[in-house]
């Protein structure tokens, strides 16, 4: 099937808009005896349609809602833009990067200094800023990126930075702030966690260290490997040393062993139905 150039390759699934109405796309194709290419979406607001996916006996596709679909001309909708595009928009530049590498992001500016990214790309890690003429005052607006890693500012004109404005909002800096982390040994990060199974005396004991940052998942995960157990029947719960006799639910998956403070030397129980 030949796909209009306006519309994508990957066009079912994809989220458009009508107006002010919203929809997605479940269709693509002809509907005969009319010449041209068709989209059939289904509607956030089912009111807004006219059929389940079916046209003249023939059903296109489905919709949850019996008048919830609809088939309209691609004209008649809006793909919306892509990130690159949408940037380019709000920051009217002529020149940028965007790189992706895991969920990092690298972007390259242009005139930084007519806007400034307030309320927008919360999400963004890497930003450079090189060859880009600031002021001060920019670099405090940068401060409203909460997930920003890697800030480069070679060749911008700044000659020292200082955050004395910042001071009387947020205060001076820690000491213990302004120190460089050491490099956190991978050593330090594993507990000692010894697993026992009350209901199976003749089992022994199995001691392994693991990483703090584990979630349970994979911890039943190990388990499952080394007993030949389901993991989705497998409970447990941990003593600490600290507080002899008394046991702790670990009552979520998805919670890492440091979650519930489990520390090195702790006993993990391990029951299965």
């Amino acid at each position: 099937m030949r796909v209009d150039q306006a519309v994508p390759a990957d066009a079912v699934g994809r989220r458009v808009s009508c107006g002010d109405e919203r929809a997605t796309v479940r269709f693509v194709g002809p509907v005969p005896p009319t010449a041209g290419l068709w989209l059939g979406v289904e509607w956030d607001n089912p009111e807004r349609g006219k059929h389940d996916g079916s046209h003249d006996g023939v059903q296109y596709f489905t919709c949850r809602h019996p008048k919830g679909g609809s088939l309209v001309r691609p004209a008649k909708v809006s793909f919306g833009v892509d990130y690159l595009t949408a940037v380019q928009q709000v920051y009217q530049v002529n020149s940028q990067e965007v790189l992706t590498e895991g969920s990092s992001e690298s972007v390259h500016w242009l005139a930084v200094k007519e806007r400034r990214p307030d309320g927008v790309l919360q999400s963004l890690k890497c930003l450079n800023l090189s060859s880009n003429p600031l002021v001060q005052e920019s670099v405090l607006s940068i401060a409203a990126l909460p997930r920003l890693e890697k800030l480069s500012l070679s060749q911008t004109g700044l000659s020292d930075i200082r955050f004395d404005d910042a001071a009387p909002e947020y205060g001076a800096p820690e000491e213990g702030e302004l120190k460089k982390p050491e490099p956190f040994a991978l050593k330090n990060q594993l507990l000692k966690i010894t697993f026992v199974f009350p209901d199976d005396p003749e089992r022994k004991p199995i001691e392994k260290k693991l990483p703090a940052s584990m979630v349970v998942q994979k911890v039943k995960g190990l388990l499952y490997r080394l007993l030949k157990v389901p993991a989705a029947d497998l409970k447990l719960t941990y003593t600490s040393l600290k507080m002899v006799g008394t046991e702790f639910e670990i009552d979520s998956d998805l919670k890492t062993i440091q979650f519930y403070s489990i520390e090195d030397g702790d006993q993990v129980l391990v029951r299965w139905s």
